[in-house]
């Protein structure tokens, strides 16, 4: 095996594990690159152990929220409530939990997609903060 591939490829695990790791805290908003043109919300609720994310590099996409799980991940529109894309095994209990949160906060989540868009913090569906500078 090429030890430069797997430098990167660990590497890019690493990455990973950072950007999650301060999303899960509501600490991305601090350090997220904005010149690179993207970054990703806090955590804006979680939902049988699965994140939910809004990505500020997608604000011209329709409204979505991004699903994301442990090997697995859906991304769901908030107007129909239909899956667009999803990759690994998602369960649908899980997809139901969402369906049904996301019925009932549809207003503070479009609002939060809108916010990220713009690059401010939407705060998290769990705080009650929503659309926080």
């Amino acid at each position: 095996m090429d030890p430069l591939w797997t430098r990167n490829a660990l590497r890019g695990r690493f990455m990973t594990g950072i950007v999650r790791f301060l999303a899960e805290r509501s600490l991305w908003s601090m350090v997220r690159p904005r010149a690179k043109g993207w970054s990703v919300s806090p955590r804006w609720a979680t939902v049988g152990g699965a994140g939910l994310y809004f990505y500020a590099s997608e604000p011209h996409q329709r409204p979505h929220v991004d699903v994301v799980g442990p090997d697995w991940n859906a991304k769901i529109a908030l107007d129909t409530f239909e899956v667009l894309v999803s990759s690994g095994k998602v369960p649908p209990k899980v997809i139901r939990r969402t369906v049904e949160l996301l019925r009932e906060h549809q207003d503070e989540a479009i609002a939060a997609f809108h916010a990220t868009g713009e690059h401010r913090f939407p705060g998290t569906l769990e705080s009650g903060e929503n659309d926080r500078d």
